[in-house]
């Protein structure tokens, strides 16, 4: 079965202002001459402008007259006009050729047919699609906002935390100082004796608190008597104070036993080597 074909005509948009449709427009019935013509197109679309004469009535002007419904001197003045512009040419067989027509028909498959309205409803569904984007970017950009509102309240609640991780670290840091600054700080444990606390626990650590004082005691008595200066007493009691006490009252070493008298803990070393 032969796939069906669809004719149109194509109609220029100066097609009014062509000279032979005003010429036609301006005769009497001018308008019915235009029409006529229209028709005789159409009726020729099929067959590419050609109006073949089938014998039938005296002229194909009357033939055509018939088969386009139309009074037959409109039809014979019609072409007449035509012929004279040199848009219808006559056959000496009488067939008739439209010669404007080759531009102006247009056809196309059953199958282009469909193809077309395939093409539209698709269309039809890309903009659809298209109404319905403007909204997506809406709930898009709304989604946006609020990701940009969390990543703010993200960034400020870094900004607190980072805040008091650093005081965290300054008090930490001004408390480590103060306790260095607090070792350094020496403490008169005699008249003329220094020792900074950590260096007195150390002490204290290793002796027992009468060897420790009797230690404090001599390096004072010393420095007193001789008039000398250590750049720290802590330094001198290990370097020979210790020894000396060791040496004089070995006794101290440990803790006093109940039969020894404690007076014997306190007595001056230097005073015992005088008497």
């Amino acid at each position: 079965m032969a796939e069906k074909r669809y004719y149109w005509l194509k109609l220029k948009e100066t097609f009014f202002e062509e000279m032979y449709i005003k010429a036609l427009r301006r005769q009497p019935q001018g308008d019915s001459l235009v029409i006529a013509y229209l028709k005789m197109q159409l009726r020729t679309l099929k067959t590419n402008g050609v109006f073949t004469y089938g014998g039938f009535l005296p002229d194909s002007a009357a033939e055509l007259a018939l088969a386009i419904d139309e009074p037959e001197e409109i039809v014979k003045t019609t072409l007449e006009a035509l012929i004279k512009f040199g848009v219808v040419e006559r056959a000496s067989n009488e067939d008739l050729l439209m010669i404007e027509m080759q531009k102006c028909i247009g056809s196309e498959s059953s199958s282009t047919q469909r193809v077309k309205k395939m093409r539209a409803k698709s269309n039809e569904a890309a903009l659809q699609c298209n109404e319905k984007t403007p909204q997506f970017e809406d709930t898009a950009l709304q989604c946006n906002e609020k990701t940009l509102q969390f990543e703010d309240t993200a960034l400020q609640c870094n900004a607190t935390i980072n805040k008091e991780i650093r005081d965290k670290e300054i008090r930490d840091k001004k408390k480590r100082n103060n306790k260095k600054e607090s070792e350094k700080i020496k403490n008169n444990y005699a008249d003329d004796v220094t020792l900074t606390q950590a260096e007195y626990n150390k002490l204290m650590s290793e002796h027992s608190k009468p060897f420790v004082d009797k230690c404090i005691e001599i390096l004072n008595n010393y420095k007193l008597s001789k008039g000398a200066k250590y750049k720290s007493d802590y330094h001198a009691i290990r370097s020979w104070v210790i020894g000396e006490v060791q040496k004089r009252y070995p006794q101290l070493a440990s803790q006093p036993s109940e039969q020894q008298d404690p007076e014997d803990l306190f007595k001056n070393p230097w005073t015992d080597s005088c008497g």
